[in-house]
């Protein structure tokens, strides 16, 4: 029994229950709780849903044993990461003004509920998002054994793309699972999450801007 037992602390049955209670049944509970339209109309208490599921989800690491270096949070690669998602932003930013065309700018579209979003959107929401589906993800299953870089990749962007079914907007799933593959493609690369964090707040305030999110 005991051989069973340590398949399922450290291998793929430990990961499904994971993978299900830190990614799905939180998007489910806030789906539920706040249905269709609901989601824009609540957005401070969604803030404090998401940073509380973050700060668990980070004393989940912390005690499953996880150092910061192995969930990212290095300054090792750091040039490199910096590098190559300056590239990454530089050619997202087209896409976009491509997408949008003369939409961008035009009005303003952050949440006008939170004068105070970009702060909550700088230093939480694009660091926890990255922590918990890049660094802390790409962890959980490594750890399990699941270690090819195509599976890693496309089940990483597919549950970051799956997060982003709370917002109604027509595009945002396949661009989100776009560029998850991209950024995935990146921490698999380069084992840093700063420059992908970095990324993150600056293609998320243009998509914003461009009403694609």
């Amino acid at each position: 029994m005991e051989p069973k037992r340590a398949y399922f602390r450290e291998g793929p049955l430990r990961f499904a229950l994971e993978l299900t209670v830190i990614y799905l049944l939180p998007v489910i509970a806030l789906k539920l709780l706040f249905p269709g339209r609901e989601f824009s109309r609540h957005f401070k208490e969604i803030m404090v849903f998401f940073v509380c599921w973050s700060a668990a989800a980070g004393y989940y690491a912390h005690r499953s044993g996880f150092s910061w270096k192995e969930v990212g949070l290095t300054a090792r690669e750091l040039p490199r990461s910096f590098l190559f998602n300056l590239l990454v932003v530089a050619v997202a930013a087209g896409v976009i003004v491509l997408l949008a065309g003369p939409r961008l700018f035009e009005a303003q579209r952050m949440p006008r509920t939170t004068y105070w979003f970009p702060l909550f959107y700088i230093f939480l929401s694009c660091p926890a998002q990255e922590f918990l589906y890049r660094g802390l993800l790409f962890g959980l299953m490594e750890r399990a054994g699941l270690r090819h870089p195509a599976l890693l990749i496309l089940l990483t962007a597919a549950t970051y793309a799956s997060m982003h079914i709370l917002f109604h907007k027509p595009l945002i799933v396949p661009l989100t699972f776009a560029i998850g593959i991209v950024w995935g493609t990146l921490y698999w690369r380069v084992r840093n999450l700063w420059g992908l964090i970095v990324a993150h707040i600056a293609l998320g305030f243009l998509s914003m801007a461009a009403g694609l999110a």
